[in-house]
């Protein structure tokens, strides 16, 4: 869900290529085209999607999470266990990532563990975001 609401924020689709699975997938995408910024050094005045790693409590599989850094100090996120848009502080967010706060009543660390930065791209999907 967080990938499919990052990817619509940024207007990117198919086109010709296959979306990501994942939040993951799309991390390693980034990485392999060169554009992951590995930190948390995000750009001011420019959103940019920002990659976690989320490893799945039922299967054991690192799907991931994304979210929409905007550029003044804050995360949009389409919310867990819901569709609404959520709009975090990074401290927020980290603390929801560790299980220190819920989000939309429940705790994300109910489905998920092992919440670590990736980074922040300029890449999305192959579809630039920001020029380098």
């Amino acid at each position: 869900m967080c990938l499919g609401y990052v990817d619509g924020a940024f207007g990117v689709t198919a086109r010709g290529g296959q979306l990501s699975y994942s939040a993951t997938a799309a991390a390693g995408k980034a990485t392999a085209a060169g554009a992951m910024h590995n930190n948390d050094q995000f750009p001011a005045g420019k959103m940019v999607p920002v990659f976690w790693n989320l490893t799945s409590k039922d299967d054991g599989v690192n799907y991931g999470h994304v979210a929409i850094w905007d550029g003044q100090g804050g995360f949009y996120w389409e919310g867990n266990h819901s569709s609404t848009p959520n709009h975090l502080t990074y401290a927020e967010l980290t603390a929801v990532l560790n299980g220190q706060q819920p989000i939309n009543g429940k705790l994300v660390t109910d489905s998920f563990t092992g919440a670590s930065l990736i980074g922040w791209s300029d890449n999305l999907e192959g579809v630039q975001i920001l020029s380098k």
